[in-house]
C-alpha cells in the first residue's frame, strides 16, 4: 500500500510539472496545484476505495475453478510485481485524485487563493454557528478561536478523510464532489462543519470551553463520534442565505443525491 501511494503521488507530481510547463504561455489557464500534505490523505483514501473494490471483484471471481487453477493463479500473482487489477485500481485512483484537487479543491491548494478562500469560509461558518448556537459562537469569539489555522485547513484539504467515520466520510465525498463547481464543494464542507459544531450537545460543550485547545478537542471528538451524516441536517437555517449567496441546505443536497443515486451512484460509490 505504501509503495502504491508513493507511485500515485509521484505520478501526480510529474503530471503537475508537465502541465504547468505547458501552460506557461496560457496565463488565463490556472496552474495545477502542487503537492500538499493533505493530498497524501486524499490519495490514500481514493487508493483504499479503488483497491477494496478491485479486491472484492477478485474474491468473488475466485470462488469458481479447480484447485489447480487456483494454484496457478497464486504463482502468477506472486511473480508479478503489480497485476492488472492493481494497476487499474491505481490508475483510477490517480485520475480521481487529480480531478478532485484540480476541479474541486484547487482554491485551497493554490498559494494565491488559499488564504482568501479559507477566510471566506471561516466567516461563513462563524455566521452559521452564530445563528444556530449563539452561546457557542460568543464563547469561541471570546477565546479568539480562529477556524482556518485550527481546523479548516486540516478538514478541507483532506475532505474530512480522517476526521469522520468511514461511512460518513464516503457520504460526504459523494455530496462534495457531485456538483460541478468548487464553490458547491465549499458550501457542503461549511455545512458539515457547522453541523459538527451545533448538533446535539456540541454547542453547549463549546459554550463551556475554557481554551481554544479544549474547543478543538470537542470538535474533533464530535466529528469522530458522528453516526450518520444525515444527523447534521438540522443545522439548516433560513438565515443562511444572508451568509452566502449560493448557500444551500445539506438536507436539500442529501435529498437530491438520494433521488439520483439509483442512476448516478455518486462520484465515490459508498453504498
Amino acid at each position: 500500500m505504501a509503495t502504491a501511494l508513493h507511485r500515485l503521488l509521484a505520478l501526480y507530481a510529474v503530471n503537475k510539472t508537465d502541465k504547468n510547463e505547458g501552460q506557461e504561455q496560457q496565463e488565463s489557464h490556472p496552474a495545477v496545484p502542487g503537492y500538499d500534505s493533505g493530498m497524501t490523505q486524499l490519495a490514500a483514501f481514493v487508493l483504499l476505495a479503488f483497491k477494496e473494490s478491485e479486491s472484492s471483484n477478485k474474491s468473488s471471481g475466485q470462488n469458481e475453478g479447480s484447485e489447480r487453477e487456483e494454484e496457478k493463479d497464486k504463482k502468477h500473482q506472486a511473480a508479478a510485481a503489480v497485476d492488472d487489477s492493481d494497476a487499474e485500481a491505481e490508475e483510477d485512483a490517480f485520475w480521481t485524485l487529480a480531478a478532485t484537487v484540480m476541479y474541486r479543491l484547487a482554491p485551497y491548494y493554490s498559494p494565491g487563493t488559499a488564504s482568501a478562500r479559507l477566510d471566506a469560509d471561516s466567516a461563513h461558518l462563524s455566521a452559521l454557528i452564530a445563528s444556530r448556537a449563539p452561546a457557542a459562537a460568543s464563547q469561541l469569539h471570546a477565546l479568539e478561536f480562529e477556524w482556518a489555522p485550527s481546523l479548516l485547513q486540516e478538514w478541507w484539504r483532506a475532505l474530512f478523510f480522517d476526521a469522520l467515520p468511514p461511512y460518513c466520510a464516503l457520504h460526504l465525498w459523494d455530496l462534495a464532489l457531485f456538483f460541478n463547481s468548487a464553490q458547491s464543494t465549499s458550501e457542503v464542507l461549511v455545512w458539515v462543519a457547522s453541523g459538527i459544531a451545533c448538533s446535539g450537545s456540541n454547542g453547549e460543550a463549546l459554550a463551556r470551553s475554557t481554551s481554544c485547545q479544549e474547543a478543538i478537542v470537542t470538535l474533533r471528538t464530535a466529528a469522530l463520534e458522528l453516526k450518520q451524516l444525515s444527523d447534521l441536517e438540522d443545522t439548516t437555517s433560513s438565515s443562511s442565505s444572508s451568509s452566502s449567496g449560493s448557500g444551500y441546505a445539506l438536507a436539500g443536497v442529501t435529498k437530491r443525491m438520494e433521488s439520483l443515486s439509483s442512476t448516478s451512484g455518486g462520484v465515490v460509490n459508498s453504498r
